[in-house]
């Protein structure tokens, strides 16, 4: 069991203390839930277009090399805009086959625990609902933005924002490059820029790999790393998950220097049902992470929920 580096568990209880941190969750918070991965999610997003006329073998060729060779299937994101064109009905279907809408989703601990630690806010690239599900189960306040604009939450009433979408408005997800590359606009961009500066992040659930997550962290580097532009710029921290290829100490030193990210790496247990890193991994010992930060910060506030009126996302 890894425990907390000790002068970055002081720095994170001061921040959270002082009301300006704020939660950005990848999807391996949600994959105990029975959520997937990015990777799977391509894989079966993909799947369609295998027998589809649109496509000539060689493509599907590739796309199925793609599908089976687990470790490098993000590449099949390149594909999204296609299959989506071409076949829309199989490409929502297998979407609400993994992200269910209209029903109360399954919810971890790990949910739970963080709506309780006193954080201003959650921003996330999940489709889920788990937040809002943990939300409503323990009475916790929880405001759902329906805009980026909107997200100035406290510890007394945090908000939520679902950067990508969330699965109650499927069409609105963003899935493909073209809708990826529409979102990131330069007016959102800098609208994220600022949040990021005004507010100290967690980064949880996250390799810090994904394909958004990076391209936020690699803007963010160009930007506020220049302490001359920017000296009050922040140092952000992240609870990583170690896989067995993952060059730790080198990884600790990169995202310090490169995006002045604090690192407190956890090991995961992968269950059964193997898709490259476990189809649903535990992550025991960062619910161990997180109790020891809830229970050195003291009590909770729980108050009821609160939500704006959804906004479809662009």
């Amino acid at each position: 069991m890894r425990e907390w580096e000790p002068e970055l568990l002081d720095n994170l209880i001061h921040t959270v203390r002082s009301g300006q941190c704020i939660v950005f969750c990848g999807c391996g918070i949600s994959r105990p839930c029975g959520f997937p991965s990015l990777n799977k999610l391509l894989c079966e997003l993909a799947k369609p277009a295998l027998s589809h006329s649109a496509f000539d073998e060689k493509s599907k060729g590739f796309i199925k090399a793609l599908i089976d060779d687990k470790p490098k299937n993000n590449n099949l994101i390149t594909y999204m805009d296609q299959i989506k064109q071409h076949c829309p009905g199989e490409f929502l279907l297998e979407f609400r086959k993994m992200f269910p809408i209209n029903v109360d989703h399954e919810f971890s601990e790990v949910h739970n625990i963080i709506l309780q630690i006193g954080f201003c806010g959650v921003l996330t690239t999940n489709y889920d609902m788990c937040f809002e599900s943990a939300a409503r189960s323990s009475s916790s306040s929880l405001r759902v933005c329906g805009q980026l604009e909107e997200f100035t939450g406290t510890k007394e009433c945090p908000k939520i924002y679902h950067l990508h979408g969330t699965c109650n408005q499927p069409d609105g997800c963003i899935i493909t490059p073209t809708q990826f590359y529409n979102l990131y606009t330069q007016d959102f961009q800098g609208r994220l820029d600022q949040l990021l500066s005004d507010y100290t992040v967690l980064y949880v659930g996250s390799a810090l790999s994904e394909y958004e997550l990076f391209r936020i962290m690699s803007r963010r580097s160009s930007i506020y790393i220049d302490k001359n532009r920017f000296p009050d710029a922040r140092d952000h921290f992240a609870l990583v998950p170690l896989f067995s290829d993952t060059p730790e100490s080198l990884d600790r030193e990169r995202l310090f220097n490169q995006y002045k990210i604090r690192v407190q790496f956890y090991e995961v247990d992968a269950m059964k049902d193997d898709d490259t890193y476990g189809d649903k991994p535990e992550h025991h010992e960062l619910l161990q992470l997180l109790r020891e930060l809830k229970s050195k910060l003291g009590p909770e506030v729980l108050t009821k929920i609160q939500t704006d009126p959804p906004t479809k996302v662009l």
